[in-house]
């Protein structure tokens, strides 16, 4: 099994005690990681984790905290805060030898940036806390009558006030490929809302009824045009952004024409690895992110590591 840097879980999820009356007491005894906006609080390239029994009353309920699992022994959480320091009391968080006052004393940094920069233990716990922040500012209200939800379970079910309806964090299935030509070449593509240079492989989301594989032929024809004689799974690995779950698959086909829709994708090409490289060297190409799916498929395809851009004279 691939490890793919969102996919590490070193922590025991304990799924079995979310419905514990007592959980949130075992959780005081534990300790919390910061979320906020969607990204994880992080000082000196570690994750910030702060003593649960530490923080102010005021947010020491599931209003603010989601339960994450047992890391040696303890019961951990995470912390959601809101956009302001306002939800601090005046005395703060004891952190190492200070306090945190003000959310601004740690960055707060997105999984994208630095997810393959975190131990295994780290990735997973900042994962999980960080789609289940995301479910909680995309989900506040009841879907079928407009009721308020109010969190349970440790913050994995979110139940309406009114209807008594039970809502759960939902995952997008998305499919992505690292499409290849008869000459091994790499199919690579820009999106229409990427900065100019940035190309990557194609994906898309899977549609209802579809299964993974007829999705990677319909969004590879649907984007450029390009027919698909085999797939080949790879791997998977969440992307909490807000709440997908990326199927990597090794496609091929033997075309070498590419026609873009115009509409999602711009710019497709089938590039060479000599190619890629001279385009990395220039700045005429950047490449995806180090904690994506899409780079490690052009990776595997490369053969290793990819070179950095030349840094002007």
């Amino acid at each position: 099994m691939i490890e793919l840097p969102l996919s590490r879980i070193e922590h025991e999820t304990d799924a079995q005690s979310r419905n514990d009356p007592h959980l949130l007491d075992r959780v005081s005894a534990g300790r919390l990681l910061l979320i906020r906006d969607g990204q994880v609080a992080v000082a000196d390239d570690r994750l910030v984790t702060v003593p649960a029994s530490t923080i102010p009353d005021s947010l020491r309920s599931w209003d603010h905290v989601s339960y994450v699992g047992i890391v040696e022994g303890a019961h951990w959480a995470a912390l959601h805060l809101e956009p302001t320091a306002a939800a601090l009391d005046a005395e703060g968080i004891p952190y190492g030898d200070r306090r945190i006052t003000a959310l601004h004393e740690h960055s707060f940094v997105s999984l994208r940036t630095i997810g393959h920069t975190l131990s295994a233990l780290e990735a997973g716990l900042a994962t999980t806390a960080t789609a289940l922040g995301a479910w909680r500012d995309s989900r506040k209200y009841c879907g079928e009558c407009g009721g308020r939800l109010a969190p349970r379970a440790g913050g994995w079910e979110g139940i309406c006030s009114d209807c008594g309806l039970v809502t759960y964090p939902r995952t997008d299935p998305s499919v992505i490929m690292a499409i290849r030509d008869p000459h091994d070449r790499l199919l690579l593509g820009h999106a229409v809302n990427w900065e100019p240079t940035r190309y990557s492989c194609l994906a898309g989301f899977v549609e209802a009824g579809e299964s993974l594989e007829h999705a990677v032929r319909r969004e590879s024809f649907e984007e450029a045009g390009v027919v698909i004689d085999r797939v080949e799974y790879v791997g998977s690995q969440p992307w909490p952004f807000p709440r997908s779950l990326m199927a990597a698959f090794r496609a091929w086909t033997s075309s070498e024409e590419v026609e873009v829709d115009g509409v999602e994708v711009t710019t497709a090409r089938f590039v060479t690895r000599a190619e890629l490289v001279a385009d990395i060297a220039d700045g005429r190409l950047t490449v995806p992110m180090a904690s994506s799916v899409a780079r490690y498929l052009i990776e595997d395809w490369f053969g290793g590591p990819l070179p950095t851009a030349t840094p002007p004279a």
